[in-house]
């Protein structure tokens, strides 16, 4: 069974794969532990099976690519890097000139297909956390609108989001008991805010 390539390409993905899910989730131990043991029945292959170190260091290569997509984006540039080092190093990972012996080619199209639109998911959804408005400290506040509870001239109070907050009114401006006031800085413990239209 370990003369196969298929099948040691296919524990050699799982083993990354496993390897990769226990780094992003630590203490899941599952996955370490299943991936642990796929990679070492797949690397008794090399008793087996001409395997090409190249080839199989630009799998792994590709793999560390994926996960450096989604610690620091790239947009799509560290994927498509990762996407290409995985085709090349699945195509040399058996050195043999028999094609009976190589990794068959939709095997690797598929594979790497299935790896890439996950990361194109994964990529999406970082892309969309970091584009999400701030919703704590400094940064939540400003651009909420609040009520003023005095008048604000220059300073005064204000009620948002369920608090009661020293406020003080930008430019100077005097702003009337009731109006609706927009947060535009945080100045400590006051904010600063500017009067809204209704």
């Amino acid at each position: 069974m370990l003369g196969n390539p298929n099948l040691v390409y296919i524990l050699l993905i799982i083993g990354v794969y496993a390897l990769n899910i226990e780094v992003t989730h630590p203490g899941a131990v599952v996955p370490g532990v299943a991936g642990v043991i796929c990679l070492i029945i797949a690397f008794t292959s090399y008793q087996v099976l001409p395997i090409n170190t190249m080839g199989l260091l630009m799998i792994v290569g590709a793999f560390v690519l994926f996960l450096l997509e989604l610690k620091f984006v790239s947009h799509g540039l560290l994927s498509a890097g990762g996407v290409a080092l995985m085709v090349f190093g699945s195509l040399m990972l058996v050195d043999s000139p028999d094609p009976l012996m190589r990794v068959n080619i939709w095997l690797i199209i598929g594979t790497t297909g299935t790896t890439a639109f996950l990361i194109l998911i994964a990529l999406a959804a970082v892309i969309r956390t970091h584009k999400k408005r701030v919703m704590t400290g400094a940064q939540g506040m400003i651009g909420l609108i609040g009520k003023a509870t005095t008048a604000i001239a220059p300073e005064g109070k204000i009620f948002v989001r369920g608090e009661y907050w020293n406020a003080r009114a930008a430019a100077g401006e005097a702003i009337a008991d009731g109006a609706r006031v927009e947060i535009t800085a945080l100045d400590g413990m006051t904010v600063v805010v500017k009067r809204v239209e209704r």
